[in-house]
């Protein structure tokens, strides 16, 4: 009769094992799918997937009061020493740029970017609170040393409380 608990028990303790690794996996992979955009002019490079953790459709949420972490997977077409950053909010087809810290880009990239190489770029956001609820399209763009677009996206967006 032990040996059966016993039996019992690790059954039930391998189906919550089960259970919980396909639940984690479930979440990661709701976590950082891949998102539909538009591409807004990329000229020396192409867009590969465009992700942000928590968000798996669109319009992608921004929480105010978070730190928002978004990942681009892109190519180069060119040798890029130094980029820029650029991030826009279009409201009502007038692009609103939004302040950014240029260390994001060299915390999150590596330069310099080799030609014909997918990289990969993650920057997290400053979603503050004293930003208004709207809907909105989020536009972002990575610049090389000559002002060219090494990708340029946009995807609709909407800020929440």
């Amino acid at each position: 009769m032990i040996l059966f608990i016993n039996l019992k028990e690790k059954c039930y303790e391998k189906k919550i094992v089960l259970l919980l690794t396909f639940a984690f996996i479930g979440i990661g992979c709701t976590w950082a799918q891949n998102l539909p955009f538009s591409d807004a002019g990329s000229k020396v490079g192409k867009i590969v997937s465009v992700s942000m953790t928590g968000s798996n459709t669109t319009p992608i949420v921004f929480k105010k009061g978070t730190y928002e972490h978004m990942t681009v997977k892109f190519i180069s077409n060119k040798k890029c020493t130094k980029c820029t950053l650029r991030m826009y909010g279009i409201l009502k087809g007038v692009p609103v740029p939004y302040p950014v810290d240029q260390s994001l880009v060299t915390n999150g990239l590596i330069l310099p970017l080799q030609e014909q190489q997918e990289h990969e770029f993650t920057f997290r956001l400053n979603v503050r609170n004293e930003l208004p609820e709207l809907q909105f399209i989020f536009k972002v763009e990575l610049l090389d040393e000559n002002g060219e677009a090494i990708f340029s996206f946009t995807i609709p967006a909407v800020i929440e409380g």
